[in-house]
């Protein structure tokens, strides 16, 4: 999850709400902030304005070596269930979004991969490299120099349609891995007790820039789609992903963060 005004940027929405469910943690937010409240997160904070293309933004590819034997994701789903638990995943660490998207793909493909944290993202590239790991999920920043080099193989993207910048790798969906579009979405919060005259300024005003030119187009140029959104929307969207990802948290049992 990216977001504007945000502290981190590694774990998507729901996931980070998930993590905060396990840890019992109670809101203390006030202004624009990616505070995200745990189950009562609908109560306690307002999402508005603005989602950007959720699936373009983080950790869209399932990449692997290039000049490895795995050449696709029927391959490596075969694979995987001939030699379960031989094939690794790196991840920027426990609990990141690739650690549970990788879960999640797991669950999705029913399949047994190892999870192998790092402590960032280049760590994860340089072994993927070097023939230390099976596979890893990239953002389309990272993944589209190393695709069309040849160095790593794009095997699918989360994204619902192709990327125009790799136009060649197919979707999760269309190599038969159904209900696997991941949105990594940039939420803009107020505080529950905002007044709504406030929140609807500041959503014409997010949703103005998002949709101008000038901003579409430095957003396209990376990869990404601009989407607004009106605030029943957002919250439509984060009570969805916080039940997305509190179900792989507990699936995978994956422990609190500190």
């Amino acid at each position: 999850m990216i977001s504007l005004a945000s502290e981190k940027d590694t774990l998507s929405l729901g996931a980070a709400l998930a993590m905060q469910v396990q840890r019992g943690e109670d809101p203390q937010s006030g202004g624009l902030s990616q505070r995200h409240q745990p189950d009562r997160g609908g109560d306690q904070v307002r999402g508005e304005a603005l989602e950007v293309g959720g699936d373009r933004i983080v950790f869209p590819d399932a990449v692997v070596r290039g000049d490895g034997a795995i050449k696709s994701i029927p391959d490596l789903i075969a694979e995987a269930k001939k030699r379960p638990g031989a094939l690794s995943f790196g991840s920027p660490g426990v609990g990141t979004a690739g650690h549970l998207i990788g879960e999640l793909f797991k669950s999705r493909a029913g399949v047994e991969l190892v999870h192998v944290p790092y402590r960032g993202q280049s760590q994860v590239i340089n072994d993927l490299l070097g023939g230390h790991l099976a596979m890893s999920f990239e953002a389309v920043a990272t993944a589209i120099p190393v695709v069309q080099n040849g160095n790593m193989r794009g095997l699918a993207t989360t994204c619902p349609v192709r990327s125009p910048q790799i136009p060649d790798v197919p979707t999760f969906a269309e190599v038969g891995v159904k209900d696997f579009a991941i949105e990594a979405l940039a939420l803009v919060a107020v505080h529950a007790k905002t007044p709504q005259p406030v929140v609807t300024r500041l959503n014409e005003a997010v949703v103005k820039i998002i949709n101008g030119p000038n901003v579409s187009k430095r957003i396209a140029g990376m990869g990404l789609i601009a989407k607004s959104s009106t605030p029943e929307q957002a919250r439509a969207m984060l009570t969805a992903e916080v039940a997305r990802w509190r179900q792989v948290v507990e699936t995978a049992k994956i422990p609190p963060m500190d």
